[in-house]
């Protein structure tokens, strides 16, 4: 390297020169800056260039600096293409007056100390001035043992677990203090040398100009980590921290790319402590993301991105580092509360492998990334941060936020010990077992709400409780999400106070009255607030009561976006003197931290029986409710359901598309379909407020009060048919063209009301989500496991796949020809069990292998016996009941679960709690499951099951993957052009925002996302 050159990049590495030169670098540099101010006013570049060549010899007294600048083989003669000798320096004067006051404050410590100076005291002084100077301390006080308590500006947070972490404190500019305090400057630094010992027991925030004396101050005694300036982020836009930690690494090009995938490597060797999000898309929420940088500068200025905790630049030199300006232009983009840069050394992979052990022994990132260049002998990081959010990125705040429902006693003394060091910790990093604890505690957390709906009646301020409810008048309730009752609080494993708010989102209360009486069958609405800590906001709604003695049932639902999360019912008496009781009844999504990440729907329907046990059916769109309970309802949907099973099955088969005895079936199912809607919405379908709104939706939330009250909207039929005497009704042409284009834009038959459109269908027109609450459920879990930020991706490979005896029996010997078929289609892809012991040894074996099945395909027998509890069957003597019979099929710990075709007959809903086998795989941990309304026959149901997951896999290996509920309706709408009609008995349940995917191989410790 030139001398030129060489000069050039010490300017560069200036702010970080005092960690190079270590404790002594306060006395090496006046000598260097001597050197810099005569080059500035050297008169030649003769001149410049001999100063340099004394500049450069001062700086090679410091091995590490003189490897940095390759100072062993520099060369008299400069290189072409070098920055003129003004200007480097310019540079090198621009980068040594950095901090003039902080200089002047040095000076000023110096001459106070007199002949004791010496590079730690002259550190020590300026450190313990600055603090005492932010904090409006003397040294007295800073010297007080009690400063140094928990309570105390300078103490240490603790937790439950037994750890601690030095506090955030400010240090600001100490020459005012020291031009005031000037006798005390020759003992504060042994003042401070004994207050604080060995330990690191503060974090520093300065100014982010001041990278130099961030440098200085980081040599000081008691010094965690030095941060180079504050800025205050939005709390509603900032990830939550996670642990397993999410982590993302952006796709770069050119000369980024090995730095790249060296941290991608290294990530897949502590799999065990992270999960890979992907960088695009809605899920791309990161803790950590990583962003390599080799000085093209794309990394820093390409748009876009995921939003992330925190956001750090790994520079491939270290000469490469960014501006505070962009640093914290970077911050904003990416909805950071934290923003570094750091140079990983010779090996990126060790670095990060580092980084990630520190991270697990529960310390901050600050002080992780500070620990990892300490131990790797690297240069120390440039950060800065919003600092109320500093203390959040551990593993402490992660347990904090799971619900004492969730955290097991002994996984949390695991756990803590492994945080602490000592026996059972490995080499006192978070050991692997703890790791698997914390998944797990992070999985049922997931269906552990911390918060539940609550109601009660109060009077017209809208406050005071109601001791009864007086006969023919009007009460109000009250409805909000609060902690549970009667709840203890349990002692906090992290300080609440020290977390950033959560987001805030607005929630509507959808409440129906169950009673028939007249004036009484009406449901109201009313929108609150749910901040992200605290109880939410409360909605009053009015109803009226009836006769003395009448019963009061207040059905009570909770939604974002159309999405049920919570249902409730308040009950009581008309004139009694008790308070009516309310009871939650079904926690559907128990999350709400990231509510916005949810897809919204366009309409809600809730099901279920009035006081006198009629079917009942609340609607409710963005402008309009409606509430409809009558007994054609249930005459209607028998009549549905018992046609489409005839038809279904009275024929051997339907042939294509173009059949006669498939048109058949598809015009008469829409007949039926269309007077099941008119039964639930009998205003005009043209005209009216709410069907309009219903016609117009694509997607629907159903929640069914229980398993016998399970609606198939799917069947719906929402076009008009021509009705009048004489009529021909045919099925439109055009509909398999159309397949693609859910509005039939350019069909010539779109207006013709003799035509039956085959996705006229709410099952081929709409994403239906649909969840069942079983009265056997406990109510302190969610129903089912939510797709959320933290795990919303299952990859449909392997598949797991096995039929009962009875499919074959059929002239086409239907599973025998659907296995060979998928056996050579794509060998290895579907795994085939011949009965329930080879099928758990299949899902065993995969799950060891790391492997686990993302998707199983069943077509078993299916019966519901007399004591109430249905029996699925794959041969004579093999049966398992769904009682716990199909509980192998999942894990149960965090990682992936298969998705579930349960095609058998009528495997969706039931007449008992145990006889509803959808409900029961969605309980023990299915994100999906198809189901089958009526009964169906195996020469049909397999061609179209096994077409059926062809199709959901093709969704699935798209790029960006595929939602279930829009993979789900893609695969009907093509299955039915196909002539498969057995589709239209097919109904699901689960979230709809699962993102299926397929040929990713992913292991299960970081399945998320590619």
């Amino acid at each position: 390297m030139s001398t030129r050159r060489a000069a050039a990049r010490l300017a560069e590495l200036w702010p970080r020169l005092p960690v190079l030169a270590g404790a002594d670098w306060l006395m090496h540099r006046p000598g260097l800056v001597a050197e810099i101010e005569a080059m500035e006013t050297a008169p030649n570049d003769g001149e410049r260039a001999a100063r340099a060549g004394r500049l450069l010899a001062l700086a090679g007294e410091l091995p590490a600096v003189l490897a940095l600048l390759g100072l062993e083989n520099a060369v008299e003669a400069d290189g072409v293409g070098e920055l003129p000798w003004g200007d480097v320096a310019l540079a090198l004067a621009a980068a040594a007056k950095t901090g003039g006051r902080f200089q002047q404050a040095s000076r000023l410590a110096a001459r106070a100390l007199g002949e004791y100076t010496d590079g730690p005291r002259l550190t020590n002084t300026l450190l313990a001035a600055g603090i005492a100077a932010a904090l409006g301390l003397g040294t007295e006080e800073l010297a007080e043992p009690e400063q140094w308590e928990e309570s105390g500006p300078l103490g240490e947070r603790r937790s439950t677990l037994g750890g601690s972490v030095p506090r955030l404190v400010p240090w600001a500019d100490p020459l005012p203090w020291l031009v005031g305090h000037p006798e005390e400057a020759q003992w504060i630094a042994d003042t401070w040398q004994l207050a604080v010992g060995a330990r690191h027991r503060v974090r520093l925030l300065t100014d982010v100009e001041n990278a130099e004396a961030a440098a200085v101050l980081l040599q000081g005694a008691g010094v965690a980590s030095v941060l180079n300036g504050a800025w205050t982020a939005d709390a509603s836009e900032v990830p939550r921290w996670s642990w397993p930690l999410r982590l993302a690494v952006p796709a770069v090009g050119g000369p980024a790319v090995p730095l790249q995938q060296e941290l991608l490597t290294a990530a897949g060797a502590k799999a065990g402590l992270l999960s890979q999000v992907a960088t695009e898309g809605r899920w791309s929420r990161a803790s950590l993301l990583l962003v390599p940088h080799a000085g093209d500068g794309d990394a820093l200025r390409s748009p876009g991105g995921p939003h992330a905790t925190a956001v750090i630049v790994v520079c491939e030199s270290p000469e490469l580092v960014p501006t505070a300006k962009e640093l914290q232009s970077l911050a904003v983009r990416h909805r950071a509360a934290f923003a570094a840069t750091a140079h990983p050394g010779p090996t990126a992979g060790r670095w990060l492998e580092t980084l990630l052990d520190r991270l697990s022994l529960d310390l901050p990132l600050d002080m992780a990334l500070h620990g990892t260049a300490e131990e790797l002998g690297l240069l120390p990081p440039v950060m800065a941060a919003d600092p109320r959010f500093l203390d959040s990125t551990r593993i402490r705040p992660v347990l904090a936020a799971v619900p004492p429902d969730a955290l097991e006693p002994s996984e949390q003394a695991r756990v803590g010990r492994a945080l602490r060091g000592g026996p059972g910790a490995e080499d006192t990093r978070l050991a692997p077992a703890a790791a698997s604890d914390l998944r797990a505690m992070t999985h049922r957390a997931r269906r552990t709400p911390a918060r539940y709906l609550r109601a009660d009646v109060v009077g017209p301020d809208g406050t005071t409780p109601a001791l009864g409810i007086a006969p023919h008048g009007v009460f109000h309730v009250r409805v909000l999400l609060a902690a549970a009752p009667g709840a203890h609080p349990a002692e906090p494993v992290f300080p609440a106070d020290t977390l950033p708010p959560g987001r805030a989102h607005r929630l509507t209360v959808l409440a129906t009255d169950l009673t028939l009486a007249p004036g009484h069958d009406r449901a109201a609405t009313q929108e609150i607030e749910l901040p992200g800590d605290g109880d939410s906001t409360c909605a009053h709604l009015r109803f009226t009561a009836g006769d003395p003695g009448t019963d009061i049932r207040i059905w009570v639902a909770v939604l974002y976006g159309s999405r049920i999360l919570q249902t409730g019912l308040l009950t009581g008496q008309a004139g009694a003197r008790e308070a009516p009781v309310f009871r939650v009844e079904s926690v559907v999504r128990a999350p709400t931290g990231e509510l916005d990440l949810a897809r919204p729907h366009d309409a809600t329907l809730l099901v279920g029986r009035t006081a006198h046990d009629l079917p009942l059916v609340t609607a409710r769109t963005k402008e309009f409710v409606h509430r409809t309970t009558s007994h054609d309802l249930r005459r209607s949907l028998d009549v549905l359901l018992h046609g489409l099973s005839r038809l279904v099955n009275g024929a051997d088969s339907f042939g294509s598309y173009q059949s006669p005895e498939f048109a058949e079936l598809v015009i008469d199912t829409a007949r039926r379909g269309r007077r099941l809607r008119k039964a639930l919405f009998p205003d005009d379908w043209e005209s009216g407020g709410l069907v309009r709104q219903l016609r117009e939706a694509r997607s629907v939330s159903v929640f069914s009060a229980a398993p016998e009250a399970i609606l198939p909207v799917e069947l719906l039929y929402e076009r008009e048919l021509e009705t009048a005497p004489g009529r021909q009704l045919h099925l439109c042409p055009h509909a398999p063209a159309q397949v693609d284009r859910h509005d039939c834009g350019d069909c010539p038959e779109r207006e013709d009301r003799t035509s039956v459109c085959p996705f006229g269908f709410w099952g081929t027109s709409k994403v239906i989500e649909r969840h069942v609450r079983r009265e056997s459920a406990d109510t302190r879990f969610a129903l089912a496991v939510s797709a959320d930020i933290d795990r919303h991706a299952c990859d449909l490979d392997p598949a797991c796949a096995a039929a009962a005896a009875r499919a074959d029996h059929n002239d086409v010997h239907a599973w025998t020809t659907a296995a060979g078929a998928l056996a050579e289609a794509e060998p290895g892809a579907v795994r085939l069990a011949g009965d329930w012991t080879e099928l758990y040894t299949l899902v065993r074996g995969l799950r060891e292998a790391d492997t686990p099945p993302g998707a199983v395909l069943l077509f078993p027998h299916s019966v519901e016996k007399g004591d109430g509890v249905t029996a699925l069957g794959l041969g004579e003597d093999d049966e398992v009941d769904i009682l716990d019979g199909l509980e192998f099929l999942f894990a149960r710990d965090g990682g992936p679960e298969p998705v579930v075709l349960l095609l058998g007959c009528a495997t969706a809903g039931g007449t008992t709690p145990f006889s509803d086998a959808s409900t029961a795989l969605l309980d023990d941990g299915a994100p999906g499951v198809v189901a089958t309304a009526v009964p169906v026959l195996g020469q049909h149901i397999v061609p179209v099951g096994v077409r059926l997951l062809a199709e959901l896999r093709t969704a699935a290996a798209e790029t960006s993957g595929s939602p279930l509920g829009e993979a789900l309706l893609r695969a009907r709408r093509k299955l039915l052009v196909n002539g498969d009609a057995c589709v239209l008995a097919l109904v699901g349940f689960g979230d709809t925002d699962w993102e299926v995917r397929a040929g990713q191989g992913t292991p299960s410790g970081r399945q998320e996302t590619p």
